[in-house]
């Protein structure tokens, strides 16, 4: 598998249609494809740098050699892995369940938690955060435009600004925009 040493990972599923679906997105620090040391076999998605990145390639063998003699490693990635299937649970969820908007107002609301901040910044383009959210880069832009229109946010390029954390909450539960 391989751990982020700098730059971003972005992976993602790509249907017969051509359609994406972007799974994860991978900073410094986090490990991803790990798969095939636990399972075998080939790595069930499609990985691809964002920006100039660099990894640190640990194979199976010694990862597993490493690992017997330091069993806190994988309980380590025992509980890294278990909360990536708790995220892929809520990407479930919201893609089947929630409409875009709810999904928008979701991921603006975990980005200024994350972010600390009131302002926030897209750590990718919009057209990736579209995938990520499952729909078109239009849908996510007229999106955009009516949570302004709305009162809910103001966007200035890669920045936006959470201006009514209540009307984003309320549309993030479901509320029709």
């Amino acid at each position: 598998f391989h751990v982020v040493a700098r730059g971003q990972v972005r992976v993602l599923r790509q249907g017969m249609d051509g359609r994406k679906q972007v799974l994860h997105v991978f900073g410094v620090g986090e490990m991803c494809g790990e798969v095939p040391v636990f399972q075998g076999g080939t790595f069930p998605a499609s990985a691809v740098a964002m920006r100039k990145t660099q990894t640190l390639f640990l194979p199976k063998r010694a990862f597993t050699d490493f690992s017997s003699r330091h069993p806190e490693v994988l309980m380590a990635m025992l509980a890294s892995l278990s909360m990536r299937l708790r995220q892929f649970v809520n990407l479930i969820d919201d893609l089947s369940l929630k409409e875009v908007s709810a999904r928008l107002a979701k991921y603006l609301l975990d980005l200024g938690i994350h972010q600390k901040r009131t302002v926030v910044e897209l750590d990718t383009t919009k057209s990736i955060l579209a995938a990520r959210l499952g729909t078109a880069p239009e849908t996510l832009s007229r999106m955009l435009g009516r949570m302004q229109v709305r009162g809910a946010l103001t966007v200035d390029g890669k920045q936006i600004s959470l201006r009514d954390r209540d009307l984003l909450t309320d549309l993030a539960a479901g509320m029709k925009l």
